[in-house]
């Protein structure tokens, strides 16, 4: 959706990043060797509709044939740009829905479906 308010390293060190520990488990679940995302805005904090950068996702988007939302704002925006994307849920650690150890392995399923689709 848009960048993390959270500080970067002062040293230089990379974090640990549960997100795309996440996201990384999951496509390559799905037999997908290589990603790349955007963000609807680059902004940072709260984002409205009118803040999506919606030039930057056109040009981002006709390059690319599969589409995934990372929740329902990217959902939304993609929507309305009339784009044919999966809606998978935002893979924060702060997703409560992980908390069921029943939930991410149906995720990981709906994404290898969708991967197996022309």
């Amino acid at each position: 959706m848009n960048p993390s308010s959270y500080p970067s390293p002062i040293d230089g060190k990379l974090k640990k990043n549960h997100t795309f520990d996440r996201l990384h488990k999951w496509f390559s679940s799905a037999g997908v060797n290589h990603f790349s995302f955007v963000n609807c805005s680059d902004k940072v904090g709260s984002i409205k509709y009118s803040d999506v950068d919606y030039a930057t996702l056109e040009e981002c988007l006709k390059y690319h044939t599969k589409v995934f939302a990372l929740g329902g704002f990217a959902s939304t925006v993609l929507q309305r740009l009339n784009k044919t994307h999966i809606k998978l849920p935002h893979p924060s650690p702060r997703n409560r829905k992980f908390n069921d150890p029943k939930y991410e392995p149906l995720v990981m399923e709906q994404l290898k479906e969708y991967m197996e689709t022309l």
